[in-house]
C-alpha cells in the first residue's frame, strides 16, 4: 500500500540496467543498494511501509505497454538515475514520457 492517498505507489526508480552492473562478483549493483537504502531511510522517516519500486528486467514492448505504463500512472514520484547510459536508453525516455 502507498503513502501517498490515490496512488499504487510511491516512487518509482528509473535507471539504465546497464547502470546497475555489479562492480565485482558476488556484489549488488549500486543502484539496487540505494533502492533498499532508499526504501528503509523512507520507512524510518514516514513511520510506515513506503512502496518503491523499480524495473529489474524489463521484458519487452508488450509488458511495457501494459503492466509498466499502468503502474507508472498510479505513482506518486518517479526518481530517475540520469546518467549518459540513461539518456541513450530508448525504454528509460520512454517511462519519463509515460509518467
Amino acid at each position: 500500500m502507498s503513502y501517498v492517498r490515490n496512488c499504487q505507489s510511491d516512487l518509482f526508480i528509473s535507471y539504465a540496467h546497464f547502470d546497475d552492473e555489479p562492480m565485482f562478483d558476488g556484489q549488488r549493483g549500486w543502484i539496487e543498494v540505494f533502492h533498499k537504502a532508499l526504501e528503509v531511510r523512507l520507512r524510518q522517516l514516514l513511520g510506515e511501509e513506503p512502496d518503491v519500486w523499480r524495473d529489474p528486467a524489463l521484458g519487452g514492448n508488450e509488458y511495457f505497454e501494459d503492466s509498466l505504463k499502468k503502474r507508472l500512472l498510479n505513482t506518486a514520484l518517479l526518481l530517475s538515475v540520469v546518467t549518459p547510459r540513461y539518456l541513450k536508453s530508448e525504454w528509460c525516455l520512454r517511462e519519463v514520457e509515460e509518467f
